[in-house]
């Protein structure tokens, strides 16, 4: 089914992802990011801001946790660093962790079709790693890959 939405927004933005569900709305900007509920489209039902101010970047991404085990669990970069969000905000915080691993900016996330707690993130630094999340607050690096010659573009799973 295809769906005409537009949302109301004066911040600029550079990546979006619709929820498991296709119920909900997430887009990516230098501020951080913005849910809408696209049962109630127009409107911005929350946003979650990027803590640290000094390193905001125009240049972000977010992706959705596919898994129903995990459906309000969002990955988001901005610049070099990497978010992990509880959008429902359960935990009693909506970020879970903050990852600073790569050297330059990141390009890519996707999560694992198969995992629901493994993502992996790509960047201009010719590193890919692959990231576990059972431990939100302590995410480890689970694999890492490195082109050596150019940097990476964008990442994706095999299913």
């Amino acid at each position: 089914r295809n769906v005409n939405v537009q949302v109301a927004l004066s911040k600029s933005v550079s990546s979006l992802g619709v929820s498991r569900e296709g119920t909900h709305l997430i887009l990516a900007g230098k501020q951080g990011l913005y849910l809408s509920d696209l049962e109630k489209p127009g409107k911005i039902t929350k946003t979650l801001t990027v803590p640290n101010l000094s390193s905001r970047s125009s240049q972000c991404i977010v992706q959705w946790n596919p898994h129903a085990s995990n459906h309000s669990c969002v990955v988001s970069s901005n610049g070099k660093i990497i978010y992990l969000w509880d959008v429902d905000g359960r935990s009693g915080r909506s970020i879970l962790s903050t990852i600073e691993s790569h050297s330059r900016a990141i390009q890519g996330l996707c999560w694992s079709p198969q995992n629901p707690n493994l993502f992996a993130s790509c960047s201009n630094d010719t590193y890919i790693n692959v990231w576990d999340t059972r431990q939100p607050r302590s995410v480890s690096k689970f694999k890492t890959f490195c082109s050596w010659t150019v940097g990476a573009s964008d990442v994706k799973w095999n299913r």
